[in-house]
C-alpha cells in the first residue's frame, strides 16, 4: 500500500507521461501534485458571498485518475469574513483515497476582492463582476514526511442575478495560474507552475443565509482530471 502523496505523485506521473516530453516536464507534474493536495485544487471553486457578515463554508471535492485507478475525495470546513474591502477565507481539509494508506491533511487561506462591477442592461438586480482571488495552501501526508505548498491567483468573471425574494443566482468562470512545491521531508524539494481554471454556479441567500454551490477546478496537465464538487454555506 502506498502512502497518500506518493500514490498521487505516481498517478500524476502516469498522466504526465502521456504527453510529449517537450509539452510538459517534471515541474509541471509537481505543480499539479501540490495544487491538488491543497484546498485550492482539492476543493471546488465557489461564488463569493459579497458583503455578507461571517459565512461558514463546507465543501466536498472529488477527482479520478482512471489510468492509475485512483479516486480521491476531499472534505473541507472553513469560513470567510469581510476584511479590507474584500473577503478573507480560511479552510481546513482532508483528502483520502481507496486502497491508499493515510490521508493528506491540508489548510489554506484565500482572499476575494471585487475589482469591477456593473449593472447588466436596465436591471439593477443583475450585475457583471470581475474579481481577484489569491490563495495559499499547505498539505502534509499523515503517514509520511512528504508535504506540499501552493500559491495561486485567479480572476473570477461572473454574472449575478437577483430575485424578488433576495436570492442571488451566480455563474462564474475563473482562469488562474498556480505555483507548487513538494518536499520529501529532508533536503529534497521540487517546484513548478501550471495554469488552472475554476468555475461554477451558486444559489446564495436561499433562505436564512443558506447558499449552495456546484463548482469545479481544473489544473492543466495532459490527461489530468477535472475536480468537481459541492459547497454549502451559511452566512449572517
Amino acid at each position: 500500500m502506498k502512502k497518500f502523496i506518493t500514490a498521487v505523485a505516481a498517478a500524476a506521473l502516469v498522466v504526465g507521461a502521456s504527453a510529449p516530453a517537450s509539452a510538459q516536464n517534471e515541474g509541471d507534474v509537481i505543480a499539479f501534485l501540490a495544487l491538488v493536495n491543497t484546498p485550492y485544487g482539492a476543493l471546488p471553486a465557489v461564488a463569493s458571498h459579497g458583503k455578507a457578515g461571517f459565512a461558514l463554508d463546507v465543501r466536498y471535492g472529488r477527482y479520478s485518475i482512471d489510468a492509475a485507478d485512483l479516486d480521491v475525495s476531499t472534505i473541507g470546513l472553513g469560513g470567510n469574513f469581510n476584511m479590507a474591502g474584500g473577503r478573507m477565507g480560511i479552510m481546513l481539509g482532508r483528502s483520502t483515497a481507496k486502497d491508499v494508506d493515510g490521508s493528506v491533511n491540508m489548510g489554506g487561506v484565500d482572499y476575494h476582492r471585487s475589482l469591477w462591477s456593473a449593472p447588466v442592461g436596465a436591471s439593477t438586480s443583475s450585475t457583471f463582476n470581475l474579481g481577484l482571488h489569491p490563495a495559499f495552501g499547505y498539505g502534509k501526508d499523515s503517514e509520511g514526511d512528504a508535504s506540499v505548498m501552493s500559491f495561486a491567483v485567479d480572476m473570477p468573471v461572473g454574472l449575478s442575478v437577483g430575485t424578488k425574494s433576495g436570492m442571488q443566482i451566480v455563474s462564474f468562470i475563473a482562469p488562474g495560474y498556480g505555483y507548487g512545491r513538494m518536499s520529501d521531508g529532508a533536503d529534497l524539494s521540487e517546484t513548478g507552475t501550471r495554469a488552472a481554471l475554476g468555475g461554477g454556479i451558486g444559489l446564495l441567500n436561499i433562505g436564512g443565509g443558506l447558499g449552495v454551490n456546484l463548482g469545479f477546478r481544473k489544473i492543466f496537465l495532459e490527461e489530468a482530471p477535472t475536480q468537481w464538487g459541492l459547497g454549502l454555506s451559511w452566512s449572517r
